[in-house]
């Protein structure tokens, strides 16, 4: 409001003044407000961003133009994408001679530093003026704790040249920080994750606010360079400063600490296990609490993120969380097969196949999904979005398929071999028994001998017979087979190259296993 009436109507004002308007085509009122990514209450930058758009976007010809500088933070970030907004990103319009000029400019000494070391700096500033500041303030003495350093002492710590002070310049910048909320674990994401992650990935693996992030980052500038956007990754400024904090011995009381890793991988998905353990099964199809979306999408890729730096990780603490969700669904109707048929596929399952397969109505297993949501994605679909047909259905992590698969981890919850064989036998009957023009999804002509062959392979009670047995639809099925007209008429199923190399591959391995069955 107070911007309405002090800055946009008085300007559309004046430029309906007949004596005004030659002065106004000349030129533009700029208004400058920098570092904008420092005001806390972002809601109402939020709010300005979008009124000045609006502004613009109904008065094009307005005399005015807003310069703002500061980080482009994702709450910013669809704002300054549309087209009334012009960004210039200074990393990628910064060229290194411009950084040793400014750099240079700080110093004021004319032949000092020397200029490889100049570039030197300019190269650890990563295209920020603001790191090249931070940098030089340093050496010049802005941190009491180094009085005992000269200048050029400083400036050698800083480029990394000094190793005998390295670990004693480490430890006093880490000093100076460490009571910094969540300091220790934005430090020990960044040394220990194998690939480097942006602020934003950073908060959302540690489970906290993006500026909760950046005020760990601004506080060792010697150390890390915070970038203009986002979606830049983090790095320290020194490959050493990892070495240093992986080193108990060197580090002290700075040593990273592996734990986070593990807390970090149980962390969301406890939280959506303790949520759905509150809720009644009913409750389970109504939308989720905001946070509770975040924790299960963000648990797997947490996983993948520590499995990647640590292949040797012990998943084994996530066998007691993945019973605690499906045993409390262990005794519904259905449950045994649609869990083996999502285990067995290699691939995402449309849930109008698992319909198929089991001859079943959405109303007999949505719960089951519905349930499930925690450990099972369907496609790109919302959490609160109701089930259809076409969803595709994963678990969310390879882990639950091999200790769903594993009788010694799973126990109970073990998808036995007599539910490879029930697969089998529904695939069987739906390709071979069912009309040609009633079969169009290709999965059911790729997968039967798989399914097959792990029939095969894993049910000791397997009855080759069952080959032989004739097709019985359920009555749903059949009447809607003996409502079509003209299903005699067969329907040509395309399959793609890789789709008919799949088959190919399949088919021979569902006739290994019988040769081996029958020489058994």
């Amino acid at each position: 409001m107070q911007m309405q009436r002090l800055v946009y109507d008085p300007v559309k004002a004046a430029t309906k003044r007949v004596n005004l308007l030659k002065s106004f085509a000349k030129t533009s009122y700029v208004i400058v407000l920098d570092a904008i990514d420092e005001c806390e209450a972002w809601e109402q930058v939020v709010d300005f961003l979008d009124q000045a758009v609006k502004i613009f976007k109904e008065n094009p010809g307005i005399p005015l133009r807003f310069l703002i500088t500061g980080r482009i933070e994702d709450h910013l970030q669809l704002r300054v994408d549309a087209n009334r907004v012009q960004t210039i990103d200074l990393a990628l319009n910064t060229t290194k001679e411009d950084l040793i000029l400014y750099i240079q400019s700080l110093f004021g000494t004319p032949n000092w530093p020397s200029p490889p070391e100049l570039d030197s700096l300019a190269e650890k500033s990563k295209g920020s003026f603001a790191a090249a500041k931070g940098l030089v303030g340093f050496i010049q003495g802005a941190l009491i704790n180094f009085d005992d350093l000269t200048p050029a002492q400083r400036l050698q710590l800083v480029l990394g040249t000094d190793s005998q002070n390295l670990d004693t310049f480490y430890a006093r910048i880490l000093t100076d920080s460490q009571e910094l909320p969540y300091f220790m674990d934005v430090i020990s994401a960044i040394a220990l994750l194998k690939t480097p992650l942006s602020i934003p990935a950073i908060s959302q693996f540690l489970g906290i606010f993006e500026y909760e992030v950046i005020t760990v980052l601004s506080s060792i500038p010697t150390l890390v360079t915070i970038p203009g956007r986002n979606n830049a990754s983090i790095t320290f400024s020194h490959e050493s400063l990892r070495e240093f904090l992986l080193d108990e011995q060197r580090s002290g009381p700075f040593h990273v600490r592996t734990d986070v890793l593990k807390e970090m991988a149980y962390k969301f998905l406890d939280v959506a296990l303790v949520h759905y353990e509150s809720l009644s099964e009913i409750q389970w199809m109504l939308p989720l609490d905001e946070s509770i979306p975040e924790a299960i999408v963000q648990w797997p890729k947490n996983l993948d993120l520590i499995l990647e730096t640590d292949p040797s990780f012990d998943l084994s603490g996530f066998d007691s969380r993945y019973r605690q969700i499906l045993s409390r669904m262990q005794i519904m109707p259905h449950f045994f097969n649609v869990l083996a048929i999502i285990a067995l596929s290699n691939n995402p399952v449309l849930f109008g196949d698992i319909l198929s397969i089991l001859q079943l109505d959405v109303e007999d297993i949505s719960l089951i999904v519905y349930g499930l949501t925690p450990i099972l994605r369907r496609g790109k679909k919302k959490f609160s979005e109701t089930i259809s047909l076409t969803d595709q259905c994963q678990f969310r992590h390879q882990s639950i398929r091999d200790f769903l698969l594993d009788p010694f981890r799973a126990e109970d919850l073990h998808i036995s071999p007599t539910h490879y064989t029930h697969i089998a036998r529904r695939h069987l009957s739906i390709v071979f028994g069912l009309p040609h023009s009633f079969v169009t999804a290709k999965p059911f002509f790729v997968d039967w001998p798989k399914y097959l062959a792990l029939a095969v392979q894993h049910d000791p009670l397997f009855d080759r017979e069952v080959l032989q047995e004739p097709y019985e639809p359920v009555a749903p099925m059949r009447r809607a087979i003996e409502s079509l007209r003209g299903w005699h008429t067969a329907f040509t199923v395309e399959l793609k190259a890789d789709e008919l190399a799949s088959m190919l591959a399949n088919v021979e391995l569902a006739i290994h296993a019988i040769e081996m069955r029958v020489r058994e």
